[in-house]
């Protein structure tokens, strides 16, 4: 059976299945302090694009489950030139990203942790039912 996906986005692939849906965003630290981000943050990943409370796109991202933790890698910006390396896990209704956001820096975190790193933030969502 062929899917429709609307929108002009790439089918959910290798390990983008179980982020597909809408993600509202917990609790967001950077650098090991909680950090205060606009209510509603909802994330809504639709094939390989990511859009923000259901308006703007925000990135184009690619994961590879097979890896140990998984990774998540994003693509932001007009021309895509806005590039973050991050990891992430995925059970049952909850996501964790920690990514790092120093513009150009390429450093992926090893770990759920952002304490020690000022330019690491670490992004808890609930699945939306």
């Amino acid at each position: 059976a062929e899917v429709c996906l609307g929108w002009g986005e790439e089918p959910a692939a290798g390990g983008l299945e179980p982020l597909q849906g809408n993600w509202s965003l917990v609790s967001a630290v950077k650098g090991g302090e909680d950090q205060q981000l606009p209510a509603p943050f909802v994330l809504t990943f639709r094939g390989n694009k990511v859009v923000l409370n259901g308006e703007n796109e925000v990135a184009t991202v690619a994961v590879d489950a097979g890896t140990k933790p998984a990774i998540i890698d994003s693509a932001a910006g007009p021309d895509g030139d806005q590039q973050l390396e991050g990891i992430y896990r995925s059970e049952e209704d909850r996501l964790s990203i920690c990514v790092r956001i120093e513009a150009g820096v390429k450093n992926r975190p090893a770990a759920f942790e952002t304490a020690d790193d000022a330019g690491l933030a670490l992004f808890e969502f609930r699945r939306q039912k």
